[in-house]
């Protein structure tokens, strides 16, 4: 019987939202120091043909930025 390897690294399939216990919530990103609402966390590609969380934040003038999820502290 031949034996097939499979390798299933990325269970999330790249541009979908992935769950986080922040969301909703007020967010710093630690670089920048921009600090909104957490409106969505979703995996996307990087530069060097892998994958990263990324922090969709909503400031309180309703202009939203990314950042890295890892990047990110809660705010009180």
């Amino acid at each position: 019987m031949e034996v097939r390897e499979t390798r299933n690294l990325d269970p999330e399939p790249l541009y979908s939202s992935v769950p986080h216990e922040w969301l909703g919530l007020a967010v710093q990103d630690l670089l920048t120091g921009g600090i909104g609402t957490l409106m969505d966390v979703r995996v996307e590609p990087n530069q060097f043909g892998g994958r990263r969380d990324v922090a969709y934040i909503r400031q309180a003038n309703g202009l939203e930025f990314t950042a890295p999820a890892a990047q990110m502290r809660r705010q009180p």
